[in-house]
């Protein structure tokens, strides 16, 4: 699965982690175990960005590291302080509806 982003898509992705996801204990196993998945994700779009790539951000997720974005993310509202970062989550979400539903 290949998710579509630009660079300020793919910063504003990276501070989300970084000031919310990854700072987050998990609640449980389940948890737990999507957020190991989300941290290969986040590894992947570091790497993305220090590369610092002309054209594009696009990051390949497995089919894991996709379905566990699709579910962590679609249980969360970011609230107000986060209306871009939720907006490009919506929109990542869509595309990994458009894939696994």
């Amino acid at each position: 699965m290949i998710l579509e982003l630009n660079h300020h898509q793919a910063e504003a992705l990276k501070h989300l982690f970084e000031k919310v996801v990854n700072p987050a204990l998990p609640e449980d196993v389940a948890e737990s175990l999507l957020k190991d998945l989300l941290r290969n994700v986040y590894r992947k779009l570091c790497t993305k960005l220090e590369a610092r790539r002309q054209y594009g951000y696009n990051l390949t997720l497995t089919d894991l590291e996709g379905k566990a974005f699709y579910v962590y993310f679609t249980e969360r509202l970011l609230g107000s302080g986060w209306l871009y970062e939720q907006n490009v989550i919506d929109n990542l979400l869509v595309q990994l509806d458009i894939a696994y539903a």
